[in-house]
């Protein structure tokens, strides 16, 4: 069908997946609303589907948002506010004379989310679809999800082959399910490592225990596949849920057990040291024991890895665009949206 006035893209993700590079791609269709006048009438590609229809985008950044002094718990009330605000221009709004004529443009305005959306606690996608649309589901506004994979057979499917990779299948049955493989928890590890200057400020400088902070958000995703987490955000209201593939999957064994096995530790760590015991001093010495291992061994595979296999090189991890590459504020524990 014909696009909506006002899109709004959300990444169900975790830190360090790629989500403001993905975003920071469309900032040429990017527009200040504040300048007055009409968007930028463009798409890239053109659309063939409608070729009269015309689309701008308009980014928020949850980092940028905070240090305007935005508090983080009014995030998505600022999305859904920047999204009526865009309908109400769109009914304003003049069509650009070269699509004037047989049958009028439709413009449609993409409103990306650039924070990561997770799952916990309970019936908290659904907290945040309401917000975004309201509770009426506003039938001129598309809400879509999207949810970052990997491409193809992954770890998780080698696990499965126990009598083929026995360690493995071992370590997969230590922890609970989650709707991503290792590999592209490892993945987001290493880019968050590979960040300096990160707006954020979870980088490896400036937070001591960054990585943690990683293995506490993939642990809001703990318990369901992501055929389930599909299913918990198209129940929780949004029009439409996409998965996107940010890496390949490991369906080849080429990364080493140990890096499977110290990123499957801090996930386990950080179940058990959760947030109502997070200050006792044997949690902060585990914890800093393990972010130091895992730190050494991560950065020596993003380096090369066992016999320079290079599998993090060709999936960009470790350049992380000067630290750029995902701008949510490790303070979003607190929010947890």
């Amino acid at each position: 069908p014909p696009p909506t006035p006002a899109v709004i893209c959300a990444f169900i993700s975790l830190p360090g997946i790629g989500k403001s590079t993905i975003s920071e791609t469309l900032r040429p269709f990017a527009f200040e609303a504040h300048k007055g006048g009409n968007p930028p009438c463009r798409t890239h590609p053109p659309c063939r589907t409608h070729p009269r229809c015309v689309a701008s985008v308009k980014l928020l950044c949850s980092d940028e948002m905070r240090k305007r002094s935005l508090p983080a718990n009014k995030y998505w009330s600022a999305v859904a506010e920047s999204a009526n605000g865009l309908l109400e221009d769109h009914h304003r709004a003049e069509l650009p004379r070269d699509l004037k004529g047989d049958g009028r443009a439709t413009h449609c305005t993409a409103v990306i989310a650039d924070k990561n959306l997770v799952p916990a606690p309970k019936d908290n996608l659904k907290r945040v679809v309401s917000e975004l649309i309201g509770l009426k589901r506003n039938p001129l506004v598309t809400s879509v999800a999207i949810i970052p994979s990997v491409a193809g057979p992954s770890s998780l499917h080698l696990a499965a082959m126990a009598s083929l990779t026995p360690s493995l299948a071992l370590l997969y049955h230590s922890l609970p399910t989650y709707p991503f493989p290792l590999e592209l928890v490892a993945l987001c590890m290493i880019r968050i490592l590979g960040r300096r200057d990160h707006n954020g400020k979870l980088d490896p400088v400036a937070c001591p225990n960054a990585l943690g902070v990683l293995s506490m958000f993939a642990n809001f995703f703990k318990g369901r596949t992501e055929g389930e987490l599909e299913e918990d955000a198209a129940a929780a209201g949004f029009t439409t849920v996409r998965r996107l593939e940010v890496m390949r999957g490991d369906s080849k064994g080429e990364i080493p057990l140990d890096v499977y096995s110290v990123v499957a530790e801090g996930l386990l760590l950080s179940l058990k040291f959760d947030g109502r015991r997070s200050n006792q001093s044997d949690a902060k010495a585990a914890m800093a024991a393990w972010e130091s291992k895992a730190r050494a061994i991560l950065l020596g595979e993003a380096r090369g890895g066992a016999g320079g296999r290079g599998f993090w090189a060709k999936e960009g991890g470790g350049s992380s665009r000067d630290g750029k590459d995902d701008k949510d504020d490790k303070d979003d524990k607190d929010d947890k949206d």
